[in-house]
């Protein structure tokens, strides 16, 4: 009898934003993160032997730490799934949201250069993919132009140059990379950036599926669903991806077949 075993791991980058003020509380990043795993859940039922869990993961924000503190805590914790929890790299998935998106960008980055095994897939959900890219304002996001500009700004003055590759997204060489789902949201101030980063990874041959939602905020799917209903489908459509990687790359392991007894 052949069945999976496999477990997989989505470590999600999902606390927003860049600086603390733009931060919401923990109550609702557990919250969406419940979501979605639930949508998981509910999307794998009926199939044996997978199992989803995800991790959390904070990083060092801006301004009281310069980059690339971000992606050093973010490359610390995915290392810890793979030497302490003995986690396979491709039975992970990485997840991020807004500065997160783009943290999850730079981690492949990394560990391409290094030359180590990649994660099974990416999600990024409107991610700031490039800290020095000029942004048009948006009259319907509550993260303004300033903010950006101020950040873009700190950023340039506070890090390093050789580490200053690492967050511009948009001026990289994507090949290599795992498969990406990027949601992209048509108000929000970064749409431009979630519509070039899929333009280029897909022309550096990299498997993209980009969701556009209309009339959508940035990273909308944080709203409950009383709030904002669009947001389930959001966090519906990031449960099919990762239920379509999964199922696709699933491993059969052989089971005596006295283990049925169980």
């Amino acid at each position: 009898m052949e069945i999976n075993s496999r477990a997989f791991d989505i470590m999600d980058w999902n606390i927003y934003g860049c600086a603390r003020k733009i931060v919401p509380n923990l109550e609702v990043t557990i919250d969406v993160s419940c979501r979605l795993l639930n949508q998981v859940q509910k999307q794998l039922q009926g199939t044996t032997g997978i199992k989803v869990q995800i991790l959390l993961a904070n990083y060092r924000k801006l301004p009281e730490n310069s980059f690339p503190a971000p992606l050093n805590d973010a490359m610390t914790m995915f290392n810890y799934l793979v030497y302490d929890e003995q986690v396979v790299p491709k039975n992970i998935i990485l997840a991020g949201d807004s500065a997160g998106g783009g943290l999850v960008l730079a981690t492949l980055l990394r560990l391409r250069q290094a030359e180590r095994e990649m994660p099974l897939a990416a999600l990024c959900n409107c991610p700031y993919a490039d800290m020095s890219a000029d942004v048009s304002v948006s009259d319907h996001c509550f993260i303004s132009k300033s903010m950006l500009d101020a950040i873009r700004d700190f950023c340039i003055r506070t890090t390093p140059r050789a580490f200053w590759y690492e967050g511009v997204m948009l001026q990289t060489d994507l090949r290599g990379l795992p498969a990406l789902f990027i949601q992209a949201a048509e108000f929000d101030i970064l749409h431009h950036q979630s519509l070039q980063l899929a333009e280029n990874a897909r022309a550096d041959g990299v498997q993209v599926e980009l969701d556009i939602n209309n009339h959508m905020p940035h990273v909308f799917t944080l709203f409950p669903h009383f709030m904002m209903p669009q947001s389930s489908r959001g966090i519906q459509n990031f449960a099919a991806f990762i239920t379509h990687q999964v199922m696709t790359h699933r491993l059969p392991v052989q089971i005596p077949q006295m283990a049925c007894a169980f």
